[in-house]
């Protein structure tokens, strides 16, 4: 039976699980990219976030998708015509144009389309994961057979604070009561969060988490949608959680889903997280979704080599150049020229049809369609959109974003955080966008957080139109590659097609462009010296550096930074010599506390076993428990417990005995522990910290240092850490006697790769 609605369109009322596709992003935190291509057509691994978006749905058996798009509505329907999304026979999807400028009134618009019928999903189209709904499904609707007010079910998944993939955006504070309910849903402000005491009223027993992050997946009942359209307030989704809470009269209730330990999900929702799900794919941490497979489903062979390199077929690799770790070459892409210096490439995505010369060094960036890179070229950290031409001897610093058809040399570098992009708005656009850049829902087609910066007055634009041209006075003569400083353009209207030389080379097509966070920070900058090679302003904050490791440390230095010296509050005061030490003393104590009760529990557990020649018979199921427990009992972080732990495994092991069996006694007790361990080593950056703590542990006990390098081969042969990681470690070691213990077993390992080059170059 058949169910005709508004939309002119026929649904199977029955059995029919339906999904709402948000391809629009309600941001600009990608700009200036998102002026030529929305964020869900930005590739991630050389596909399209929306297409592992629709993967998902189709394999949680998703049968009908409705992909909502306001900004860029053609391109997305083309993407999905071409792509065969349209023509596949297991899901049927609906593409419908919105006039939306934000979550709420997205939502709004959908209810009156009439075509959600049931329970359905509600994703954002930038989502990376290879869960499946299906117990997430079946759970949502059990509850909402026990309890018609079950509105929806919100998915999170455990990931701590520092956790590579969890921003800023997403650091929140939530309760959740009986039956997962969530009782209060709190973005924290400065590290500090409240909840109000009436989420004790109908149960004393909640729990208060801090280490979950929204998926910004939700299962919702149709009643979702119909709270939206009365509630005219609610423009983002903590707006709804929020006037759910506050209904004393409807009483309806939101419930909480904890993912698999197992299962990946992430938003791509800024750029740090865009570098942080990129390099997860790459290294295989969300398989299914790795590059063989993904690109393979689409009737591309990519073939995957050692240490997690994916050549797409008709990729070309001369024999000068060397690809290192982790790197995606697409489909008839060509690297470097045969005799002429080595190109090096590492930990990058490269697109199809792309050009690198020879002499090119290329780290940590990502590299879309159809982009020339001449000679002697450095690339580090740097997005690089598709149609892009960087000429010789060009530096990009990290941080730097060329948009679409950017040209920009020869022999110029460019600052950190540079942004350059063809576009130039009119005074149509900007004025549409000052009008919209105070709603939350701001369009993507116009930078709507930020300037474009030219030349510094109109009135020189003829001027610079006829020295343009055969003048390398802004490029060449003025190359400084170590000190690149800021520009100070201010913003002006442009549409002659005449570059400033200074800021992209004497060669170069495009406009600086200026955040608006920054806006205060240009100013600054006026008085700054210009005479070299120019910038716009830095982005502040994490999405300004997001090419570093987003930890709880740097976060915190970076909040400390905006606020006043004497308001630290994470041991800054302590180090500095400042006289309120009572936080830093109480740490201290906690500190103590924790590191006692590990060394007491591998002394007993573990170190008594050892002496008395009984080490199979230690159950490391309990010696985990007891860890855990202590970990929550004294609230430390993952990487705390494995510091403990390596230390305590070092300390104990102050018993008489030749260094031979000392040695010997602390790679066994390694071993032993291993699995324990990988509860809280999994990501990569985890595995780095973990040979930093055991480098450090080896430094304070100074009899153990003997162990370092036995220690790390045997983890190393137990697969517990890879041979980049090991690497990586050794570049950055600052020991001088660990550093030269090690410098055997290094050695091995880069012959050994070097070796494996050779053998897949031939």
């Amino acid at each position: 039976m058949s169910k005709k609605g508004k939309g002119n369109s026929e649904w199977e009322c029955e059995d029919i699980l339906q999904a709402v596709l948000l391809a629009d992003s309600f941001n600009q935190r990608f700009a200036p990219l998102t002026f030529d291509q929305p964020r869900c057509l930005l590739p991630l691994a050389n596909m399209p976030l929306i297409d592992y978006t629709l993967e998902m749905l189709c394999t949680s058996g998703v049968q009908e998708i409705l992909v909502v798009c306001r900004s860029f509505a053609e391109e997305i329907k083309a993407h999905l015509k071409q792509a065969g999304w349209e023509q596949n026979k297991s899901v049927k999807i609906i593409t419908r144009v919105s006039k939306a400028f934000s979550l709420g009134e997205c939502l709004r618009e959908v209810d009156t389309m009439d075509i959600i019928k049931k329970d359905f999903i509600l994703v954002s189209g930038d989502i990376v994961s290879n869960i499946v709904l299906t117990a997430a499904l079946e759970e949502h609707k059990a509850r909402f057979k026990r309890n018609k007010n079950a509105l929806m079910t919100m998915l999170f998944k455990v990931t701590g604070p520092g956790h590579h993939i969890r921003s800023p955006e997403d650091d929140i504070s939530i309760a959740i009561g009986r039956d997962n309910r969530v009782a209060a849903y709190v973005h924290n402000d400065d590290n500090q969060f409240a909840f109000s005491s009436s989420i004790f009223a109908s149960s004393t027993n909640v729990d208060m988490r801090y280490d979950l992050m929204d998926c910004h997946i939700s299962l919702c009942s149709p009643e979702v949608l119909m709270r939206f359209t009365d509630e005219f307030d609610y423009q983002t989704m903590a707006d709804f959680i929020e006037g759910i809470h506050e209904d004393e009269v409807r009483l309806n209730t939101i419930h909480a889903y904890i993912v698999n330990e197992n299962e990946y999900v992430a938003r791509v929702g800024n750029l740090h997280q865009y570098n942080a799900v990129s390099k997860d794919v790459l290294g295989r941490w969300c398989y299914p979704l790795v590059p063989e497979l993904i690109h393979g489903q689409r009737g591309m062979a990519v073939q995957n080599r050692r240490h997690n390199i994916y050549l797409e077929e008709g990729a070309v690799l001369t024999r000068g150049c060397m690809l290192e770790e982790n790197v995606l070459m697409g489909k008839n892409s060509r690297v470097g020229r045969e005799g002429a210096p080595i190109t090096v490439i590492s930990n990058c995505v490269i697109g199809r049809n792309c050009t690198i010369g020879a002499g090119v060094r290329i780290t940590n960036s990502y590299i879309f369609d159809d982009v020339t890179i001449e000679d002697d070229c450095t690339i580090d950290c740097s997005i690089i959109a598709a149609g892009v031409v960087i000429k010789s001897e060009v530096r990009l610093h990290p941080g730097v974003m060329l948009g679409y058809g950017v040209t920009v040399g020869p022999r110029i570098a460019l600052a950190e955080n540079t942004r350059v992009s063809l576009r130039l708005l009119s005074r149509e656009e900007e004025s549409l966008f000052a009008t919209e850049n105070t709603d939350p829902g701001a369009d993507e087609r116009f930078p709507g957080a930020g300037r474009v910066l030219g030349r510094a007055a109109d009135d020189s634009s003829e001027e610079s139109g006829d020295s343009d041209e055969g003048s390398d006075d802004g490029g060449d003569n003025n190359f400084d590659d170590a000190t690149p400083t800021r520009s100070t353009s201010s913003a002006i209207r442009r549409s002659d097609g005449v570059w400033n030389v200074s800021q992209v080379g004497s060669q170069g097509k495009g406009y600086l462009y200026c955040p608006e966070d920054d806006e205060e920070s240009d100013e600054d900058s006026e008085d700054e010296d210009t005479a070299t090679a120019s910038r716009a302003p830095a982005p502040t904050g994490p999405h300004g550096t997001w090419w570093k490791p987003l930890t709880a440390e740097i976060l915190d230095d970076e909040e400390s930074s905006s606020e006043d010296e004497d308001e630290d509050k994470d041991g800054v005061a302590d180090m500095a010599g400042l006289d309120d030490y009572d936080d830093d003393d109480r740490d201290g104590v906690e500190d103590e506390a924790f590191q006692d009760e590990v060394v007491d529990l591998v002394q007993e557990r573990v170190m008594s076993f050892f002496n008395a020649g009984t080490a199979n018979k230690v159950p490391m199921d309990n010696l985990a428990l007891e860890i855990a427990a202590s970990r929550s009992a004294h609230n430390k972080t993952p990487d705390q417990v494995v510091r403990g732990l390596v230390f305590a495994i070092m300390t104990c092991n102050n018993v008489d005995g030749s260094v031979k069996e000392r040695v010997n006694r602390i790679k066994r007790i390694f071993l032993k522990v291993l699995p324990i361990f990988k509860k809280y080593i999994i990501a990569p950056p985890d595995k780095l910290k973990f040979i930093f703590a055991i480098e450090e542990a080896c430094i304070k006990c100074t009899y153990t240092m003997p162990a370092f390098q036995t220690v790390i081969h045997a983890l190393y042969e137990a697969d517990a850490l890879p041979e980049q990681t090991v690497l990586g470690w050794h570049r950055a070691a600052g020991n001088a006697a660990i550093r030269t213990q090690v410098e055997p077993f290094v050695a091995w390992l880069q012959d050994a790769e070097e070796e494996s080059d050779e053998d897949d170059s031939d």
